[in-house]
Formats: C-alpha cells, structure tokens, sequence
C-alpha cells in the first residue's frame, strides 16, 4: 500500500537540506545593506563646478575635457567646501590650479607639472591637502639621484620626481599630502646611520 506524503513535509525536508548544505560563514555573515537612496546620488561634473563656483565665489576656467558622472554618499554638493571639491577632482583624475587673479583653471592632473604652483615653504598652512605644489628637500648625507628611484613609486603617476646633482636636492611637483609623504620618507632616511658601499669605501681609499 503505497502512502502520501504531505505537501508541507516535503518542502520542510528540502529546507531542511538546505539549510544543512548553507556554509557556516554565509549563514553567520550580516546581509549588506546598500546606502539609502537619499544618501546616495549621482551628479555631473560640469553642474557641481557651477553650483561650487556661485556659492564658493569662484570663478573656473574648465578644460574641455573635464566631464563624467560624480558619485556621492552622504555628501550634500549644496554644501561642499573648497577643500571637498579639490578631493573629488582628484578621484576623478582632475586638479583645480593655484588660484590666480581670482581665477581657478580646472585640468587633466596628467597637466599638473607644467602649471604655474606655489613653491611650498617649510611650514605653509595656507596650502591645502590637496593643492599642487613645488618643493625642494634636501637629501642631507644621502644621494639624491639614488633616492628618487626609490620615492617615485610612492608618487602618483602625474607627480613629478628629480634630483638635481649639484646641490644634492630632490624636486618634487605633487598635491600637498603626497609631498608631505615624501619629505617624511626622507626626514626618516636620514635619521638613520649610512652604510657605505664597496664603491664608495674604494673612492674614499682613492681619496687618500
């Protein structure tokens, strides 16, 4: 005599099976939540610089090639700062140049090397984190020239990185925050004691 078994009883047992098969780390991790609509909004580039140049007071000169699709979360473009709009340029692969005569140029950071920027002194707190500056460091008891193979890969691609020989000084052209990171390096560096090498051992032997 064959017996039926209840609809009910069978869908219990296959989520039962399923719920044995789920691995432990998938059953205990928290479900992600995607950011509320509200906090999430996108806008395009060319209407947040007009908006941020009414409120800031600004006046831009934007390149042609200055566009795209900005993604904010929980940032109010009615409300951004100077400081603010800096940063999203430079996620975006943009840079706003030293402000000159009341007018800001909006460019390709690929563009950033060859236009006009303030030379930073050693203690310039005007300039912000995300401005395009020039600064010299001197190399101390290092060598310049071995240093910059060494500091340019901590540098983003459009930076600039040399050193100049004869006064044993690196040049560095970048945003503020990663110059700082390179003078940092270099304050360490030379803090430490210096190993001579084999060829310099044999020049000072030479020397003599």
């Amino acid at each position: 005599m064959r017996m039926s078994v209840p609809g009910s009883a069978v869908l219990g047992s296959m989520i039962l099976v399923m719920a044995l098969a789920m691995p432990a780390d998938a059953a205990d991790a928290p479900a992600q939540v995607p950011a509320p609509a509200a906090a999430r909004q996108g806008i395009d580039l060319l209407q947040l610089l007009e908006m941020s140049a009414e409120r800031l007071k600004k006046r831009f000169i934007i390149d042609p090639r200055v566009r795209g699709e900005v993604l904010l979360v929980n940032v109010d473009p009615q409300r951004i700062t100077y400081a603010e709009l800096q940063a999203i340029l430079s996620v975006y692969g943009f840079v706003a140049t030293q402000e000159m005569e009341g007018t800001v140029r909006i460019v390709p950071d690929a563009n950033m090397r060859q236009l006009p920027m303030p030379l930073l002194g050693q203690d310039d707190k005007r300039i912000g984190e995300e401005e395009v500056v020039m600064r010299t460091i001197d190399a101390g008891a290092l060598h310049a020239t071995q240093l910059v193979p060494l500091l340019r890969p901590l540098l983003p691609q459009p930076a600039h990185l040399v050193a100049d020989p004869q006064t044993n000084t690196l040049i560095v052209v970048a945003r503020r925050a990663s110059v700082r990171l390179i003078e940092d390096v270099v304050r360490d560096l030379r803090a430490r004691p210096v190993v001579q090498s084999s060829d310099d051992k044999d020049e000072a032997k030479q020397a003599k």
